[in-house]
């Protein structure tokens, strides 16, 4: 979390919400995967509590890990500046995803 915390404390809070993509990531990645599973699988599912962490799970933000691993193998700074604007778009972005990906199960 420093290292992101570092990422994003150098950029311009412009630079940060100014791409197109991280949207597009963020909503596939936050809404339409977690409830095209739920939808999908829920007439698989025995065990409810187990079916609402998997999905649950799914709609999860992205994970810190990523920008660690991009700095560890000698990654471009802006691939770990994109990795950490990720993960803090899709962290914030959750606070709204996570109830709606809720009224699915």
């Amino acid at each position: 979390m420093i290292i992101i915390g570092i990422s994003i404390a150098q950029m311009p809070w412009k630079e940060i919400f100014g791409h197109v993509k991280l949207y597009i990531f963020s909503a596939i990645k936050l809404l339409v995967i977690p409830i095209l599973c739920a939808i999908l699988l829920r007439p698989l599912k025995r065990d409810t509590m187990l079916f609402v962490i998997f999905i649950l799970m799914l709609a999860m933000p992205s994970g810190s890990i990523i920008a660690m691993i991009v700095r560890e193998y000698g990654g471009k700074t802006e691939e770990e500046d994109i990795c950490s604007k990720g993960v803090l778009m899709t962290t914030l972005f959750s606070i709204i995803t996570i109830p709606i990906v809720v009224l699915f199960l």
